[in-house]
Formats: structure tokens, sequence, C-alpha cells
């Protein structure tokens, strides 16, 4: 069975459960005994409805159910009366008692009968696979062996080598789990029955869509359960913010699986070997595509080698006018002047070619599953001239209640000309001096990502079907009556430069040198009007930039526009009241400040997120990636990181945060062995910290006294030039007792949840995910 999925976004983790930052092999979060609250929370919330025609009506039937979820262009398929015989005669030879593994060889006998006719190009082959283990898609998961597995139309089932290797999900169109007892869902009670056979089942279904989604490009999935003793099948659809179901009596209607794979097998894109919930907008690349490619690249991006297995087209949107850091020079020589393919400066679609391993991939399910890879996109100038550049392809699944960090991108861009033009007075002198260090590449915004073009897919879709085609979710309208706000788009986003991880550095002073540039890159994005509030070891990246490395700030998901000096009438920050403020927690908790983290526990004297929350989130980055990856002095040794930043309760990682920050000088929290500058460097912006929660009156940390402090030990000579990053081991942990509760309390809760009747645009509320029901 699974363990520690994590079902939603991986950085906006509630405290104890595991993330990308968490340093332990399991977390004790995901035991009973620890985080039982967490448990019946989830349960509680858990509360599925029945699926609806119009979400108030009547109900649906199964035939409806079909017709609107499993879109299709061609005409079912027929099933006379001879075939409907044979059918019902199939059904019921399922045995209604017995072992389970008895009734596999019936139930793919009636899969493979159900499409008698299909021809060889659309049909999927079933075969029997609960004695073979699948590997996770991720090193923190388990095998799995589901009962019943298909493979995409017209392919084969993936041999067991390629199962055990992680080969395999990426070729599973379909999963069948097969009981023996009742179906899990109490229609009268509209809820899944409290047993522990039926929560593995559900905790089965949403590992099984979760592991074809991760491993696919697909948009939404299918898993069909059967409920021999009751000849109940129900099939589950399964996207990014939810599931929906409808049952119906296999014994009784047969034909309904027959009608289920003819359109799930003629999806309305009509693309080889695809089903339904396959992204039309992504296809596969030619040999003499990649051949053409290779060759244009050949001279520009001689390390790239193009392997068409790894290479897929991709639509996005690039906008000519953000391209002017492409033809970057350190001598500031006039850029070129990009334009689409018909020569307009306006924004075009195209198909950019990915390419190479993914840079991030996020393995959540109800959540943005952010995925992150490299793409080449051609580029085209005034002077009649196109090549290819490499860009940054971010793709996530956005909440239709947030504003899309695009939005905060343009902002940003847009006013850093006008705010170069204030750095010259006397009072912004730091800066100045900051971003000489920096590089001298007047194209460049510093210390930030560039943003070059973002596409919302759901505005491809014709007829307003993005429902049904899959690039905007389908369930959380179903659960809030109609209300979309909840739901996810697809979205893509163009970026730049593609970024090295922040922890796999050369020396420690280059961690000192790229979180001074990032810290420079928020104070930019702070006076453009925009608080970054999600600093982590993921947002800050190292490149070399004018034949510099410098690091820089991106992933702006969660940031929020505040009140600046550059402010238009037109350009105001939405209104927000102090409860909106205080209510409006974001971050990874490992990096969250002290103070949010305190505050937690005082529901009506929260602290509204600040700037200087998010210095303090950067000290806690470089404290973070020092416990792992040097040879600090601290007793834990390994386990030190896991003990400051692991917690399941909120005060207890304020605790063991403020008993760092507070400790005396002549008692330095950490020391890196044969450091002494880095050790001086940490106990001054410690220092800073520790001043502000201990004086009275408080003396804000300020972006200038955290970058004069770096800036004045960064300059020094007697920094090592062999210290360059450890690998870490995780400590090991027990591992947790109850499989269900594995599965489903990683999900992540904002760190101060708000309901859903506070209507909050920016920050929507966060409920466990629910599934729908017929």
């Amino acid at each position: 069975m699974a363990s520690n999925i994590n079902l939603t976004t991986p950085r906006k983790n509630d405290i104890g459960t595991r993330s990308d930052h968490h340093s332990g092999s399991s977390s004790k979060a995901n035991d009973p005994a620890e985080n039982k609250a967490a448990y019946e929370q989830w349960m509680d919330h858990h509360v599925p409805f029945e699926w609806r025609n119009d979400c108030h009506g009547k109900k649906g039937t199964i035939e409806a159910f079909i017709d609107e979820y499993v879109p299709s262009n061609e005409p079912s398929a027929t099933c006379d009366a001879s075939l409907l015989d044979t059918l019902s005669g199939l059904a019921e030879d399922i045995p209604k008692s017995g072992l389970e593994t008895k009734t596999y060889t019936s139930i793919i006998r009636l899969l493979a009968e159900s499409q008698q006719g299909f021809d060889q190009r659309h049909t999927i082959k079933f075969k029997d696979t609960h004695s073979q283990k699948f590997a996770g898609p991720t090193s923190y998961d388990h095998y799995t062996e589901p009962d019943i597995v298909g493979a995409y139309p017209g392919r084969k089932v993936p041999a067991q080598t390629e199962t055990i290797m992680n080969q395999a999900w990426g070729q599973i169109s379909l999963v069948v789990e097969c009981k023996m007892g009742r179906d899990v869902v109490d229609i009268k009670k509209e809820k899944i029955n409290r047993n522990e056979e039926d929560e593995r089942t559900v905790s089965q279904i949403i590992y099984n869509a979760r592991n074809m989604l991760f491993a696919s490009s697909r948009l939404f999935v299918f898993v069909m359960v059967i409920c021999c003793k009751t000849q109940q099948m129900r099939i589950y659809r399964v996207d990014r913010s939810g599931l929906v179901s409808c049952g119906f009596d296999y014994g009784q209607k047969p034909q309904i699986i027959r009608k289920f794979l003819w359109r799930l097998v003629h999806p309305r894109h009509n693309i080889r070997y695809s089903i339904v919930g396959a992204d039309e907008t992504i296809r596969i690349p030619s040999q003499k595509d990649i051949d053409g490619i290779s060759k244009e690249i050949r001279g520009t991006y001689p390390d790239i080698l193009l392997k068409r297995d790894e290479c897929r087209f991709v639509k996005v949107r690039l906008d000519p006018a953000t391209c002017r850091s492409l033809s970057s020079s350190p001598q500031g020589d006039a850029p070129i002047n990009f334009i689409s393919p018909d020569g307009k400066a306006e924004p075009y679609i195209t198909d950019g070619l990915t390419f190479g391993n993914s840079l991030f991939k996020a393995s959540g399910l109800f959540s943005r599953a952010t995925h992150v890879t490299r793409i080449l996109v051609k580029v085209y100038s005034s002077d009649g001239s196109s090549r290819y550049f490499v860009f940054v392809l971010k793709n996530a699944w956005h909440q239709q209640a947030r504003i899309h960090e695009s939005v905060f991108y343009e902002r940003i861009q847009k006013r850093y000309p006008q705010l170069k033009k204030t750095l010259d007075t006397t009072e912004y002198t730091w800066v100045k001096e900051a971003l000489s260090k920096i590089n001298n590449d007047p194209n460049f915004t510093p210390g930030l990502a560039d943003h070059y073009g973002y596409l919302d897919l759901s505005t491809l879709d014709p007829n307003s079907q993005s429902e049904y085609l899959g690039h905007i979710t389908v369930t959380s309208r179903l659960r809030h009556r109609g209300k979309d706000k909840w739901e996810r788009t697809l979205c893509r986003s163009l970026t730049g430069p593609v970024g090295g991880n922040l922890v796999d550095f050369g020396t420690t002073k280059e961690i000192a040198t790229a979180l001074r540039d990032a810290i420079v890159g928020h104070f930019i994005a702070y006076s453009c009007g925009v608080l970054h509030r999600d600093i982590s070891s993921s947002n800050i990246l190292v490149a070399n930039r004018s034949a510099q490395l410098s690091g820089f700030l991106h992933d702006f998901d969660y940031a929020m526009f505040i009140a600046c000096d550059l402010d238009t009438a037109e350009e105001k920050p939405p209104v927000r009241t102090a409860k909106d403020d205080k209510k409006d927690l974001t971050g990874a908790p490992q990096f969250l400040a002290s103070e949010l983290l305190d505050d937690q526990l005082l529901d009506d004297q929260r602290v509204a997120h600040k700037p200087h929350h998010d210095l303090e989130s950067f000290y806690w980055v470089f404290i973070w990636i020092l416990l792992r990856h040097t040879e600090h002095e601290r007793a834990e040794k390994n386990n030190a990181c896991q003990q400051l930043f692991d917690h399941i309760e909120a005060y207890k990682m304020y605790s063991t945060k403020s008993t760092w920050l507070l400790a005396l000088p002549t008692k330095p929290p950490l020391t890196i062995k044969g450091n002494a500058r880095l050790n001086a460097l940490l106990e001054d912006v410690r220092e800073i910290f520790r001043t502000y929660y201990t004086q009275i009156p408080q003396t804000l940390p300020t972006h200038r006294s955290v970058v004069e402090c770096l800036n004045k030990h960064i300059e020094a000579e007697d920094w090592p030039t062999d210290d360059s990053k450890r690998e870490y081991v995780r400590p090991l942990n027990r591992e947790p007792s109850n499989k269900f509760l594995k599965t489903f309390t990683a999900a992540t809760y904002h760190v101060s949840p708000i309901s859903e009747d506070e209507g909050d645009d920016d920050e929507p509320p966060k409920a466990p995910p629910e599934i729908l029901l017929l």
C-alpha cells in the first residue's frame, strides 16, 4: 500500500507533514498516535455528495455521467441482443463470494468481451497484476500491487521488469480494483463507510490515480472499482481538485462497460494511442523534427543532445516585449527587437520542444502539481532572423481564486525601470552598491527570474468545453454548488534563466552570495509592490548571468500586492482588511519566521505576513542547507536539521526556532568546522533577528541591514575554498502504522485554514479532498 503520499502542493505543507524540505525518511505526523486530530479532520471533511446533472437537480444516471465526463465525438458502439446476453452471462460468472483473487480472470474476460468489434488500435488489453510489484513514481513511495491494469489502446501491458524499475505507470491507461464486499459508499448517508477496509479501498483509488497522473501528461484519469458481492461497479473520474463518481449494477447493465470503454478510447482529439483525458496540446515529435532542431541549435547550444523519447512539442505563449534579456550583453548594447512570426510586437502561441529530465516535478494529486522542465522555443527578430532559445517551462494547475504569478512578474518588470531612477538617491546607495556586485547588465531584473509568457490552456478549448476536455477541473463546483473559483486551470509559464539548485554549491561563500542576490531581488519586488511570502530552498536558484554566477528568486505563486511608492490610481493593490492579513498565512513551515509560528497559537492576535518575515525565512534557508550539507559541530549531527525543522505542532517548531535565535552570543547555536568567516557571518545575521525579538521597542530587520551584513563578510578574503557540498544522509524514523493515514494525512492544509464563507479571493480555503458520488 502507498506511503507518505503528498496529495497537495509540497511547499504548502502543514506543520509536521511531509514536504520536499522534510529531513527524515518518514514523518510522525502520519502516525495516528501522533496526529490523530489531522486524521479526524480529514475524515470529517471527507463527506461525499451525489453526482447530479446540474448540481441542484435530480440525481444523474450512469449514462449521463459517461456522456458528460467521458467526452467523445464518436457515436457509442452498438450492443445487440446477442452481445448483451453474452455480457450478462459473463457478469453473472464473476464470483460473489470466496477469494478476491478468484474473480480477476472473470472480470478480465468481461472487460475484453465488452470491446468486441473494437479495432486493434482502439482496444485496451487488461492484465491481472495483483501479485506484480509496481514501483512508485518517487523515492518515497512503496511498491503497490493494483488488481487489474489496462494498457493504452493498441499497446501491450507493461512487463514485470518495467513495473519494478518504475517504468510502468506511464503505460497504464486504466486501473480496476476488485472487492468482495459492498460499495465503499453509503448512498443514504452520502458518506464513505467508516471502516478500515473501505478506507483502504479509497486509499487505493487515489493512489492509483495519482500515479497515473504523475507518470503522464494526462489531465484526468479513471479508476474502476468492482464490488462483486452486490454486483456494483463504480467509475471514478479523478482530476487535480478531487473525484467524482457514479455507480451502477453491472449485472443489470453490463452494456455500460462497453459504452464507457468505447468513449474512453475515442477522445475528441483523435490522437493515435490516446484516450480521454490526454492533453491534446502535447504531441510527440518525429525523428525528422528532432534532426532539424538539433541542426539549428548546434552552434548556440552544442551541449544539448535531443533524444526523441525525451522530447515533446508543447503549446506555449511567448511575449516578444519581455525578451530583452535574451540578447543581453555586459556592455549594454542595444537589444534586438523581437517580434511574433507574423511581424507583430505582440504575444503569440507556438510549439516549443521540451527536452531532458524534469527540473522539478511535484508528487501531489489535489494540488498545483507543478512540473518544471527546459524548453526550446523559436524567437523571431525584426531583422528577419530567428533562433531557438532555452527557457524554463512551468506547468501548474492554478486555482482560479488566486492571482496568477505572471501578474506579479508583469508588475515588477513594468515598474523596475521607474524604480532604478529612484535608486539614484542617497537613501538607496546600499542598493546600488549591491547591484554592482550582482551584475551590470541593464536587461536583467537583478535577483529575480525573468518572465517571458503565460498561457491559460482553458482559453484554447472550443465552445467553452474546458471542463470536459480537462484543462479546467470539474469536481470543486460540484462540491460547492456551482461555485467555480476553487477550480484549477492548467497554465504554462516561460521564465529564465535555467537555474541550478542552491544546495549544489561549490563553496559556502557561494551560498551567502546567492542569498544576498536573492534578497536584493526580494527588495526590488517589494519596492514594486509585490511581497513574495514563500521563501524556501526551492525558490532560490543560481545561474550564470553576464558570465557571473548569481542567485535569484522565482515562484511568485503565493505572492500578494502591497502598497508602495510606485502605485498609481489605476494600479493600487486590492484593499485588504486586518482580518485578511492575519488569516492569509503562507510559506513552507520549515522556513516560516518564528513570529508567525508563535502567532499560529493565538487566533485573535495573528500578525500579518510582512517583509521582515521573509528576511527571516532567508536566514532559515541558510541554516537548513548548512545543517544538511556541511560539516557542522552540533552534537545531533545528521539529526540536527530534523530536530530543528520537522515538528508536528506549530508551537514546537516555534519553540526550537526561538531557542535558536535567542541563544547568547557566547554560545552560538551553529558553527561550521574550519570556517571562521562563515561562523562570524551567521552570528551577525542571527543578531539582527535576536535584537528584533528581544529589544523594546523592536527594531525591524530591513533589507539594508541584512544585505550590508552579508556584503561585509562576502568581501572578506579568508573564506575557505575547499568546503563544497557534503551529501546529506536522511536519518531513519520509525514507520507509521496506519496505511490509510499514511496516505492521506500527508495532504497539505494551510498553516492557518480559513472557512469558505470568509470568501477570500486571494487565499481560498483549503479543505481536504472530497469524493462526489451517485
